[in-house]
């Protein structure tokens, strides 16, 4: 077993994540929590696909991803739209058509 010390420095050689700063075994477990644990963009993940180059980049929490979608993005701020989540358009005719079939 390891004392505390080693096990700090034997932890560093394992991936954390830079959000909660937990420590898992290897990369494929990280990027399980990750998806399990945190959010990401559907906009920007699609648009990524384009560009793989880019990387994933993952929301510690839902607020946090619902700040991105209002300040990057077209969130629908209708109560129904907020409580249901993840309502956001990458452009604003895609979030106009939605206001008039959804909210009218």
């Amino acid at each position: 077993l390891f004392s505390p010390g080693e096990l700090r420095s034997h932890l560093r050689t394992h991936p954390a994540c830079n959000m909660c700063r937990v420590h898992l075994f290897d990369e494929s477990a990280l990027v399980a929590h990750l998806s399990r644990d945190h959010f990401t963009c559907h906009i920007c993940s699609r648009q990524r696909e384009e560009y793989p180059e880019e990387g994933q980049v993952y929301y510690r929490t839902y607020r946090d991803l619902h700040h991105h979608y209002r300040t990057e993005h077209y969130a629908c701020e209708e109560r129904e739209c907020v409580e249901a989540r993840f309502v956001a358009f990458e452009t604003e005719a895609e979030y106009r058509v939605h206001g008039m079939e959804r909210h009218g």
